[in-house]
């Protein structure tokens, strides 16, 4: 699952440009990003689950099996929610496909980031802030820097990103993953 979380999913739709993905036709890129967003979802629904249904669920020595032992496994599960939350896109998801886009993703990334902030230690809760504000930190995903009258503007990236950020704020993440202004 690690492997998966921290090699795989977080590929960008651009993983054309990879050695080891370049004898992809444009059908099989399509059908691998698909399959690759249903697992997405998949590990998503079975952590919700976890902690939604198992409150008390602590695992040994505190180690979430979605988040991992070691803090690259923590900091890539958190990755791939918050660009899944932000830019699903990147991830592989079709922006074409408001079904699973607003009825089944953002219902589920809203949750489990809601599950998160309540059920994850304060050592994680630290890792899912400061990879949030790296995220933010993104000329790409930073929605105060984005040019709307760019030629390449695409109205359904902006709405995922509008949302994303929806989400992040109604979970109390986005204020505290923001940069910091100077007082000067």
């Amino acid at each position: 699952l690690n492997l998966f979380v921290s090699q795989y999913a977080i590929l960008s739709v651009n993983i054309t440009e990879s050695q080891q993905y370049k004898s992809l036709v444009p059908s099989e890129l399509d059908k691998y990003n698909q399959m690759k967003s249903t697992v997405v979802i998949s590990i998503f629904q079975f952590a919700t689950l976890l902690l939604e249904r198992f409150y008390s669920f602590k695992p040994v020595n505190n180690d979430y099996w979605f988040c991992g032992e070691k803090p690259a496994q923590t900091e890539a599960f958190f990755k791939l929610l918050f660009y899944t939350t932000l830019s699903p896109g990147s991830v592989g998801f079709n922006l074409n496909d408001e079904l699973i886009l607003r009825k089944k993703l953002r219902p589920l990334v809203l949750r489990l980031c809601e599950i998160l902030t309540k059920t994850i230690d304060q050592d994680r809760q630290v890792v899912m802030t400061k990879v949030l504000q790296t995220i933010l930190s993104e000329p790409q995903l930073d929605i105060l820097s984005i040019d709307l009258i760019k030629s390449d503007f695409n109205i359904q990236r902006m709405t995922c990103l509008i949302s994303g950020y929806e989400i992040l704020h109604q979970c109390n993440l986005l204020l505290p993953s923001l940069p910091r202004q100077s007082s000067s």
